[in-house]
């Protein structure tokens, strides 16, 4: 059970990690966007 405990929270880790990067790649082309249309 301890292993699988420890295999859940590496996915876990692992998928938010993913999560966050994908996030911060969506965030900054939406910035550049933003301020190009503001000029």
């Amino acid at each position: 059970m301890k292993a699988l405990v420890r295999s859940i929270k590496k996915m876990g880790d692992t998928f938010v990690k993913a999560y966050l990067m994908s996030l911060m790649i969506n965030i900054t082309p939406a910035n550049q966007n933003n301020k190009q249309d503001r000029y």
